[in-house]
C-alpha cells in the first residue's frame, strides 16, 4: 500500500520556509518516520528531498504576478526592478511593502505559487 505525504498546515508552513531558505535549502529533507522537515539529516531515517527552490523559481514567480498586475504604474516598475540585477529580491519587496494592498496581493501570490510547487512535489512521491 502507497502511503501518501499528508500536506498540514503546518508541514506546508515548514516546507515553504525551508524553500526560501535557499542558503541551506538543500540541508533540508522530509523524515518518512516523523514527516516533519529536518535539518541536518540523520543517517538512521529515510528522506524525502523537499521541493527544490532556486533564485530562477523566484524570478519566474514574481515574473508571473507582474503579469497579474492591473496598474500599469506599478507593472512598469515592478518590471524595472525585475531586470534591474543584483538586489532584485530586496528591491521588489521594498518596492511592494511601500504599496500595502500591492503587498497583500503579493504575499497571497506568493504563498499559492509556492504551495503549487508543493502539491506538485507531494503528487510525485
Amino acid at each position: 500500500m502507497e502511503k501518501r505525504i499528508k500536506l498540514t498546515k503546518a508541514l506546508i508552513d515548514q516546507i515553504l520556509f525551508a524553500m526560501e531558505d535557499q542558503g541551506r535549502s538543500y540541508d533540508f529533507s522530509l523524515s518518512g518516520r516523523t514527516v516533519q522537515v529536518h535539518s541536518p539529516r540523520k543517517d538512521d531515517e529515510q528522506y524525502i528531498p523537499i521541493p527544490s527552490w532556486s533564485s530562477s523559481d523566484g524570478y519566474r514567480m514574481r515574473g508571473n504576478y507582474i503579469l497579474t498586475l492591473n496598474n500599469p504604474l506599478a507593472k512598469s516598475e515592478l518590471s524595472e526592478i525585475q531586470e534591474s540585477g543584483q538586489g532584485v529580491f530586496r528591491k521588489f519587496k521594498g518596492y511592494l511593502r511601500r504599496n500595502p494592498g500591492l503587498y497583500r496581493n503579493w504575499l497571497r501570490f506568493k504563498r499559492k505559487f509556492m504551495l503549487g510547487v508543493i502539491q506538485q512535489w507531494a503528487e510525485e512521491w
